[in-house]
């Protein structure tokens, strides 16, 4: 496992510094976009709940995370080991990721984010594809969160 960034994803010509990985407790997501998610009172809460566990989860792993000094752009890079070299696909991993992504930044109403970043926008924050990397052999599955940081937003080469 590697930390660092491929170079087709760097849009800059800075170094991203690595300087956070968070462990996630889960083998793998609490929620997917193929989840059915349903329409009676009891699912929407049972959604919110999975949703809110998420993101206390978050700030409770990254509660002594700071940006480094003189960085302002966050690059969160989502790695997921599954247990069996199943068919995955990385679309499935947003509704996941989302609940992560607003909890290093501001957070929600009932749940205050970490505000390592000021918002979870491109302006502030980059969100790279999930890496689904091959299963090992007798070892359980294993999800985590790799955060990098640049001086600056990146500068779009068009």
């Amino acid at each position: 496992m590697t930390t660092e960034l491929p170079a087709p994803y760097l849009l800059t010509h800075a170094e991203p510094v690595h300087f956070a990985r968070l462990r996630l407790p889960w083998p793998k997501p609490l929620i997917s976009l193929n989840d059915s998610r349903g329409t009676t009172r009891a699912a929407v809460y049972a959604h919110a709940a999975k949703v809110r566990a998420i993101q206390e989860t978050i700030h409770i792993l990254g509660r002594n995370l700071q940006m480094p000094d003189d960085h302002e752009y966050l690059i969160v890079q989502f790695n997921i080991r599954p247990d069996a070299n199943r068919r995955m696909d990385t679309d499935n991993l947003a509704a996941f990721t989302k609940p992560i992504y607003d909890a290093l930044a501001g957070g929600s109403k009932k749940i205050p984010g970490l505000e390592i970043v000021k918002d979870d926008t491109p302006a502030f924050m980059g969100k790279r594809e999930p890496i689904i990397w091959p299963a090992i052999k007798g070892q359980k599955s294993v999800m985590w969160v790799d955060l990098f940081a640049l001086e600056k937003r990146p500068e779009l080469l068009v």
